[in-house]
């Protein structure tokens, strides 16, 4: 699962804090997310269920919603153009 990679990610900045909203972080998960998505034949639960890995890793909620706003929009879009 491309997510499992994209968690690796998880974030602290070496010195101990919590880096939060970590764009880098945020960007692969969400890339991850969508090509999970794309091969699955059920691709909103997959969705569902990397966004569930990500609470259990530790994601705040600020960062999951993030992820989930960016994926559902790009789920959208590529609706709206017809692209798989």
């Amino acid at each position: 699962m491309a997510l499992a990679r994209a968690t690796s990610l998880r974030g602290s900045s070496g010195t101990g804090f919590r880096v939060t909203m970590d764009e880098n972080k945020i960007s692969a998960a969400v890339q991850a997310c969508i090509t999970d998505a794309l091969k699955s034949d059920k691709p909103y639960r997959s969705i569902n269920d990397s966004l569930l890995m990500l609470k259990r890793l530790g994601w705040t909620e600020e960062e999951r919603l993030e992820v989930q706003t960016r994926v559902l929009h790009e789920m959208k879009q590529r609706r709206n153009t017809g692209q798989s």
